[in-house]
């Protein structure tokens, strides 16, 4: 059950990590900156951004995240995710969601150093294909927060890098078996986009 368990706290980070997925199962008894061409000024006309995560993508989690300009130096952001991953004797599903400012402090909208608090939800259940065990579902909530920086070209290429931490609280059920997780983990933020 704890790898499942930790399979799922994974998951809730997926958006805004690159996070490692165990392969195990359910126990079965249970640059727009200085210096870039003219790019400061059409950074700050641009409202919207689209971000995804490649390292999430080639673990088989498919979302996007999307960011509003609520003011010169702020976004909400807003991402969702599904995941869907098989083995020898089931299969994993499930989605998440999370929800998080991103500050700009000395720059502008989508561009510069940044600190991005945000909260994080994923599910995720495990079904068997060929056996009499119980399936497995585990859900997980996560807050916490990463900074970085952020680069904007005039294309609208964008790219953002940071680090940080997330609280995570996270429950597994299977059959009558049950477990739990509280704690903090590292968050590591590299995700790839188009501002406009």
């Amino acid at each position: 059950m704890k790898p499942f368990l930790i399979h799922s706290v994974a998951l809730a980070a997926v958006l805004a990590t690159s996070p490692a997925m165990a392969d195990a199962k359910p126990d079965a008894s249970g640059p727009s900156d200085e210096g870039t061409m003219g790019a400061a000024p059409a950074a700050k006309s641009r409202s919207y951004g689209v971000f995804v995560n490649p390292f999430a993508i080639a673990q088989g989690s498919y979302g996007a995240e999307f960011d509003l300009k609520l003011n010169s130096v702020t976004t909400l952001n807003l991402g969702a995710a599904y995941y869907m991953s098989s083995d020898d004797t089931g299969k994993y599903t499930g989605f998440s969601g999370s929800a998080g400012t991103q500050f700009f402090p000395f720059t502008s909208a989508f561009e510069g150093f940044y600190a991005f608090p945000r909260v994080e939800f994923a599910a995720l259940s495990y079904k068997y294909t060929n056996s009499a065990n119980a399936d497995a579902n585990s859900s997980a909530f996560g807050a916490g927060a990463t900074l970085g920086y952020q680069w904007a070209w005039d294309m609208g290429l964008a790219v953002r890098v940071g680090a940080g931490a997330m609280y995570y609280s996270a429950s597994a059920s299977s059959g009558s078996a049950s477990n739990a997780y509280d704690g903090v983990l590292p968050a590591i933020d590299l995700t790839l986009g188009y501002v406009f």
